[in-house]
């Protein structure tokens, strides 16, 4: 059984979602992707961060799990960005940049305001599975 916290910061919210997922999907576990790039970091680190390609504004997670129509083998999306904020947050003008860019490529894109959501969403993306 998990333990359930109350989550109040945006960190909280994503452990509270990646226990959820690890305990609902462990099959699918290594196929989700946690992209922390939002984190405050020094000045070095970001340089390094920025060269490397880094970029601000990238959504959290990305579950790398095509879904497929329920009637043919084609595709519908490549897999799903996940923008996870804390109950209170808000996105920023790159996030929604992002959002934007990779759902105009084929990816299905949510967002959530806490870890409750974001499970609702990942239910709903894989239900066709």
């Amino acid at each position: 059984m998990m333990t359930k916290l109350n989550p109040t910061t945006e960190y909280q919210e994503h452990i509270e979602f990646l226990k959820w997922f690890c305990y609902s999907y462990p099959k699918y576990n290594r196929l989700l992707i946690h992209y922390p790039v939002g984190e405050k970091r020094d000045g070095y680190t970001g340089i390094k961060l920025k060269r490397m390609a880094a970029r601000k504004g990238i959504p959290d997670f990305f579950l790398a799990l095509p879904r497929r129509f329920s009637n043919t083998d084609n595709f519908r999306y490549a897999g799903l960005w996940l923008e996870l904020k804390s109950k209170k947050g808000k996105l920023t003008k790159d996030q929604k940049f992002y959002l934007k860019e990779f759902e105009d490529r084929g990816y299905a894109c949510g967002v959530a305001y806490g870890w409750e959501e974001a499970a609702k969403i990942v239910k709903y993306y894989l239900s066709g599975f």
